[in-house]
């Protein structure tokens, strides 16, 4: 155990904007039409136990215009309501599928 926390103690420090985008702005593209669809994740997409996207749904842009995050490959998707959260609603996005 000493061993972990002397080379913690060697880390550099930083603030977490230093290291992480924190819901970075993806924006929209004004050539995006209402009924082009879109991958979007439900809760109940999301896998709690291996903290991946299970199911990706198809939706239309304007349902997802207002009020609905967008998200990249590689992006971690975070709850924002406390019950998702404890429940370990938080997903890695891979293998995103194409709009």
């Amino acid at each position: 155990m000493s061993g972990r926390r002397s080379s913690r103690a060697n880390w550099p420090r930083a603030s977490l904007d230093d290291v992480v985008y924190v819901d970075p702005a993806v924006p929209a593209s004004p050539l995006w039409d209402a009924d082009q669809t879109f991958p979007h994740v439900s809760m109940a997409g999301i896998d709690e136990v291996n903290g991946l996207v299970a199911e990706f749904e198809s939706k239309p842009w304007r349902e997802l215009k207002t009020g609905k995050a967008r998200f990249e490959e590689r992006d971690v998707l975070f709850a924002r309501i406390t019950p998702c959260t404890e429940n370990g609603k938080v997903a890695f996005v891979r293998d995103l599928p194409s709009p």
